[in-house]
């Protein structure tokens, strides 16, 4: 590229990610790895200003950046590395001396070119997109067109610019002497060719490398989910049979867990993904309060029996029905609050979700809403010094951390990535031993601006005129804000037990004997089991029910005391439907459900009589379906390749047939397109599969699948899409 002295002017790269994410992806970092050795040549070269192999080695840097940017059509980072690279062209040639001032341009043409990799960075992440302000380099290259000026001469000067002017693609020769034959010239000029291509031979074995880390992924993927899919289902199948509703909620953990476990390979897809410019989001409606509902329930099983209060505070005035990427959010807010469960030893564990002060608020439908989300803990805090460094790929806050509390340091990469593509910025306000702030801001589409109301499946007038103490000391009140919203005729009550239990008799002497008692056992463990043990004894307070109130759940059913002492417990954060479930358990009141159920406790689904045919290679996914199809009446077939599935095709007429994609002997997409080609064009087919790649839907379209369901799937959309394909036969 050659551009005459003062004709340069900047401009943000046009690249395309479709073909050239992976090489420009490796071109950064191999780039800048490259600067770090010119800053070290200059450091060198400060010490000893004549050092040949460190001049040596500053040329090659820029050389090899400009050739590398060059065929990536990256002109701004092509043209400075050039001019770099004839500083270092001079200094060998000892046209030039080397000295503070050309330390310093040296060392300014560096930074600037990290600036313009950053800011490559950026577009890739976000799909060719710059939110940052481009960077003018015009004022480094007036600074290095100067120092040329006055150190080189007419002479010399216009030798290189006729050099320069020869038609190389690419290619910059480096000053000769004018004695210097025609032929060495040429022959200079070959041998810079073939450093050039070399280079673009190594940036393609590094695409190539990339596209077979990413077949390794996507194979890793498949066989995890697989697993998944067996924990998921068998535990869905659990649920859905005559349990205690404890028994239930710790089904919902494990599923809960086996849910977080994909979501973390999801992640590291999706990380890749990011990296390549190919993640694609998804735009669909969510239930913000729900979503966060979800999150706590997983967070809080990672307590580890600490004493950690853990809450969150969800606006009033902000409407719950929004519309973008849930997936992405539940993961970026678990693993802030993980972060903070991990770095926090005692005291609290929170979110606040508030507007964007620096966004207008207008609450309409179709509106974006700006939202603020501040991840709070009371826990160890990041030195200043490592708060810049803490988003950085497997980087913790220090080198204890590692040892200390585990984990590999990705999990605030991933969110930053997320949090950048969705469109939002992050950041961390933090102190040492006085704990740290994560915030990030993004904006929704709104969908309602309706809150909904609270859903209650029983007879609910029962509960509210029973009276309800809460004795707590959580300082944001959330089971006294609930209690209220729910209507209860509610007392709060603060103090050691006995002054606790005096008050309750003074009311229970006035006709004001509590029915329900809530009492915090995670603040003071031993007031709140003394307090619950009084009360036991207490003849006058016969009959009344305790729950006990933490934020562990290990801490409560894993203690004689509680089961001595408590009828029931209650997990913070508080969750509404969660505290239904004990109020209706604590004062044995039925709901509709389970009448229906003591009526009917054998009710068969709608998928009698229809004729499925399984193909998976998986035994314990067969299992598992096995297991689900006798639940709901259906009628089942099981093959394990695409070669036995085809056969069993030609002998049988079914009504659906659902295909793994990756088997041996023969795969899904092979038996799929024998299937369509040579037996049945009416016969639905629905992929069934742990890979969850764009690419495999768009081929299952092309070959005649009908529909496609990834791994781990949830069993009622198995049934839907039972019902759906084998009704129709």
């Amino acid at each position: 590229m050659l551009i005459e002295k003062n004709k340069f002017k900047s401009e943000i790269p046009n690249i395309n990610l479709e073909e050239q994410a992976d090489m420009l992806f490796e071109f950064t970092a191999e780039a800048l790895n490259l600067l770090m050795d010119a800053k070290n040549s200059v450091l060198a070269l400060e010490a000893v200003p004549t050092d040949s192999e460190s001049i040596a080695k500053g040329f090659k840097v820029f050389y090899s950046i400009k050739g590398l940017s060059g065929f990536l059509n990256l002109k701004d980072i092509q043209y400075l590395s050039a001019k770099s690279e004839e500083i270092f062209d001079l200094l060998r040639k000892d046209l030039l001396s080397f000295d503070n001032e050309v330390a310093e341009i040296i060392l300014e043409c560096i930074d600037t070119l990290r600036t313009l990799l950053d800011l490559l960075n950026e577009q890739i992440s976000n799909q060719g997109k710059l939110k940052s302000k481009y960077f003018d380099i015009s004022t480094t290259i007036d600074k290095v067109n100067a120092l040329k000026d006055q150190t080189v001469s007419n002479e010399i000067s216009k030798v290189i610019k006729d050099k320069r002017s020869i038609k190389i693609p690419s290619v910059s020769l480096p000053v000769s002497k004018q004695g210097d034959s025609r032929a060495n010239i040429l022959k200079k000029q070959q041998e810079l060719v073939k450093e050039r291509e070399l280079a673009i031979k190594l940036s393609q074995q590094a695409q190539k490398a990339a596209a077979e880390k990413s077949d390794m992924l996507a194979s890793m993927s498949h066989e995890m989910r697989t697993l998944i899919n067996a924990i998921m289902g068998f535990s869905d199948l659990l649920i859905r049979s005559s349990l205690e509703d404890k028994q239930t909620e710790f089904l919902r953990s494990i599923r809960s867990s086996g849910e977080l476990l994909l979501e973390i390979i999801n992640n590291i897809l999706d990380l890749a993904k990011v990296e390549r410019g190919k993640l694609k989001l998804e735009t669909i409606p969510f239930d913000l309060k729900d979503l966060i509902e979800d999150v706590f329930q997983i967070v809080r099983t990672r307590l580890e029996g600490k004493p950690i209060s853990l809450f969150f505070d969800l606006k009033q005035e902000i409407p719950v029905k929004l519309k973008g990427d849930p997936t992405r959010l539940r993961q970026i807010l678990i693993n802030l609050l993980s972060n903070a469960t991990k770095f926090t030893e005692k005291g609290e564990v929170g979110l606040i979700v508030e507007f964007d002060a620096e966004k207008e608020i207008i609450l309409e439908p179709g509106k974006n809403l700006g939202l603020r989300f501040s991840v709070i803990d009371t826990g160890v805090g990041i030195a200043e010094s490592r708060q810049k460094f803490i988003f950085e790929p497997f980087t913790q806050g220090d080198k204890t951390i590692t040892r200390e509390y585990g984990g590999t340091g990705l999990g605030l990469t991933i969110s930053r990535s997320y949090v950048e593509v969705m469109g939002g910025k992050i950041w961390v306000e933090s102190e040492l031993e006085k704990g740290s702030q994560f915030i990030f801001t993004m904006a929704f589409p709104i969908i309602n601006v309706d809150k909904k109301e609270i859903e209650i499946n029983f007879n609910f007038d029962e509960i509210s005129k029973k009276n309800t103490i809460i004795v707590d000391s959580d300082p944001h009140k959330t089971l006294e804000k609930t209690c209220r919203a729910l209507s209860l005729n509610l007392g709060c009550l603060k103090g050691d037990s006995k002054k606790v239990l005096s008050q309750i008799l003074d009311q229970a002497k006035q006709g004001q004997k509590p029915d329900l008692v809530f009492i915090d056992i995670l603040t003071n463990k031993e007031e709140g089991y003394l307090l619950a043990s009084r009360i036991k004894q207490e003849e006058s307070l016969k009959g009344v029910k305790l729950v006990a109130v933490s934020a562990n759940m290990n801490l409560v059913i894993s203690s004689e005391a509680y089961k001595e002492c408590f009828n029931d417990f209650l997990l913070r954060p508080i969750i509404v439907k969660e505290l239904l479930t004990v109020l209706k358990d604590t004062f044995k009141i039925l709901s509709p459900q389970d009448i229906e159920k003591q009526v009917h406790p054998h009710l068969e689904g709608d998928c009698k009589g229809i004729k499925v045919l399984i193909v998976d290679d998986s035994l314990t996914n067969i299992e598992l379906i096995k297991a689900y199809f006798e639940s709901i009446g259906c009628v089942g077939e099981y093959a394990s390749n695409g070669q036995e599935a085809i056969e069993m095709i030609k002998k049988t007429k079914y009504d659906v047939c659902f295909m793994d994609l990756r088997m041996p002997v023969l795969n899904g997409f092979a038996a799929a397109q024998i299937i369509r080609q040579e037996l049945s064009q009416d016969l639905p087919i629905v992929a069934l599969t742990a890979a969850d790649d764009q690419e495999d839907h768009e081929k299952c379209s092309e070959i005649g699948f009908n529909d496609f369901l990834t791994k781990p799937f949830n069993m009622d959309d198995f049934k839907d899409r039972i019902i759906t394909y084998g009704r129709k036969q």
